[in-house]
């Protein structure tokens, strides 16, 4: 938020690459096993041979017997055993009663009959020699020429990461050493946060002004143990509405009671493969994105980044410093987020690291909407509706595998609105979007959000046309740009930090009782200088009131259950990040 499935190159950078993914401390929590499926597999009310893998068995082919015996659970071409698990899920779980290393030497166990064990140049250690010798079949799909379903490990028909992220477990073992039989338990997951949080202490309703008072409010610290770096988000849990999740840049999650300090608990820790905490990053990188489904409160969104591996950005594979953002759905079980029950959802390449994927919405329609920044590379991607860059993005996760397309999208794609910057933070009052976008040289901006809206960047930045940053001679000249057909900002402010600030964070429309005056205002902050300012969303034409100038860098927005305004710092030297709530100056 600052101002300022192509197959894979099979090259040997790549493997070194998937080499450290797979030395992360957290791979070995996305190991998971295989889940039985209905014995009759192509539905067609027999139980016969075609349903061991249909669309696999063929009797007039020369399979060898291992591939389609009796009882294969998941298709990986071995028999289930006694433990219940096939062959392929016990070496995931470290539970194999046989070796998890080559049984007979051969040139190369890939083409052997013991298929699955990971010791694939036979040198007796499962290492990082087995990962570059496994790394050219990486981005074959079923059906390509190179794919071979015994590389497969996760069975999602392509090989990729997630099949090296399967030798996790085995990394550094000696074929010479014990194997061990005894099954390994699954985590402990900590229990749910019980009891409830207290609720907000005081008065729940207050008595109108009248009007908004300039100045008259201000960000009162609540109790909540929220003393960490870097926070992203806030996000009250349904049910208990005393209860927050907050996230961090790095990848940490957890819940916080907003108004006692019981001590928080850790609800998900991603800092093992988030980009930010691996390469050391702050830009847009990071955990930045959380959305609870509204359907279903064990399940959310989260959107984050990771290293690139593939994909393109305009064609061209982006540089391999660079993320790539990535939106997936997991569940809650028992008060901690399952990262192994991660369901990927999109992922949106990056040409750099700025103006990323900026936040997650759910619509008043059930639809999840994306804030996506032009990715700080070609900036006229945004004036494209065919790419994920400059838009708000509307998908439907609750149909489709991974998604679908909304019927009424008013492109036929996943693009709702255009030509956007970075508009990091957006949100729905009723059916009405209000979305904010960070400027470049001049503006920062407030936006109704409208389907199918071109909001005009990089020809327009605010009320005009676009005037880069510079100096010298000649001095650099607007952008050419025709307004002609394209949204105009709601209300914005300059850069001048005297009266504005350098980057808007949007916030809510203040539905609360404890200042009803503020009933129908949408509040938003400038991250560099603190100030917060109110709209009047019932009008087209009245200007902005500043309403507090705080020394925060508030990063994100949250509302009560109750319609009160919360907001997190993200932190300033040594001065850790908290939540805070929008009150009147006492």
């Amino acid at each position: 938020m600052t101002t300022g499935l192509p197959r894979s190159l099979r090259t040997y950078l790549f493997g070194l690459v998937a080499i450290a993914a797979v030395s992360a401390a957290g791979l070995v929590l996305m190991l998971g096993s295989a889940k039985a499926a209905s014995p009759d597999r192509d539905g067609d009310g027999v139980l016969d041979d075609t349903d061991i893998c249909p669309g696999w068995y063929d009797p007039q082919q020369a399979y060898p017997p291992w591939s389609i015996p009796q009882g294969d659970s998941d298709c990986d071409g071995f028999a289930d055993t006694t433990t219940g698990l096939s062959r392929a899920s016990e070496m995931m779980l470290g539970t194999d009663p046989e070796k998890h290393c080559a049984d007979t030497p051969a040139a190369n166990d890939e083409d052997g009959p013991d298929a699955w064990p990971m010791d694939f140049n036979d040198d007796q250690k499962v290492s990082v020699q087995d990962i570059l010798a496994y790394r050219d079949s990486f981005g074959a799909r079923t059906g390509d020429s190179g794919y071979d379903a015994r590389d497969d490990l996760n069975g999602d028909g392509l090989i990729s990461s997630s099949d090296v992220l399967r030798f996790g477990m085995f990394f550094g073992k000696d074929c010479t050493a014990p194997i061990v039989t005894t099954p390994t338990p699954s985590p402990t997951l900590a229990p749910t946060p019980t009891p409830p949080c207290p609720a907000a202490p005081g008065p729940t309703t207050g008595t109108s002004l009248g009007t908004p008072v300039a100045n008259g409010y201000t960000m009162n610290r609540l109790p909540a143990d929220a003393g960490v770096d870097e926070l992203t988000n806030v996000a009250v849990v349904p049910g208990d509405p005393g209860r927050a999740i907050i996230t961090t840049e790095a990848g940490n999650i957890w819940f916080v009671c907003l108004f006692s300090n019981k001590p928080r608990e850790q609800v998900g820790d991603f800092t093992s493969f988030v980009r930010d905490q691996n390469a050391g990053h702050s830009s847009d990188e990071g955990l930045v994105g959380f959305a609870y489904d509204p359907f279903d409160p064990s399940l959310v969104y989260i959107d984050y980044s990771i290293p690139q591996v593939g994909g393109s950005y305009l064609g061209a594979t982006p540089n391999t410093t660079t993320i790539r953002s990535r939106i997936s759905r997991f569940h809650i079980d028992n008060g901690q987020i399952d990262v192994s029950s991660e369901k990927v959802i999109i992922d949106i390449y990056q040409p750099w690291e700025w103006h990323n994927a900026d936040g997650l919405v759910f619509g008043p329609d059930g639809y999840l909407y994306i804030g996506s920044g032009d990715g700080g590379g070609d900036h006229n991607v945004a004036q494209s509706t065919s790419n994920f860059w400059g838009k708000i993005l509307r998908i439907d996760v609750h149909n489709g595998d991974p998604y679908s397309i909304p019927a009424d999208n008013p492109f036929g794609n996943e693009t709702w609105a255009y030509g956007l910057r970075n508009p990091w933070r957006f949100t729905f009052d009723g059916d009405q979007m209000w979305l904010s976008d960070v400027g470049e040289s001049k503006y920062e901006e407030v936006n109704k959000g409208v389907a199918g809206a071109n909001y005009g960047w990089p020809q327009m930045e605010g009320p005009s046309c676009f005037q880069p940053g510079g100096s010298g001679t000649p001095t650099p000249t607007p952008v050419p740009c025709n307004p002609a057909g394209m949204a105009t900002p709601r209300a914005y402010y300059t850069h001048d930090f005297s009266t504005g600030g350098c980057a808007i964070i949007g916030g809510s429309v203040y539905r609360g009782s404890l200042m009803p005056e503020l009933d129908g205002y949408y509040i938003y902050a400038d991250f560099c200088t603190g100030r917060i300012w109110g709209v009047d969303t019932a009008s087209d034409t009245s200007a902005p009131i500043m309403l507090a100038d705080t020394a925060l860098n508030i990063d994100s927005w949250g509302v009560t259950e109750s319609g009160e305004l919360i907001a997190i710092h993200h932190s300033s030297g040594n001065q850790f990040g908290g939540v805070y709530e929008l009150g009147r100056v006492q």
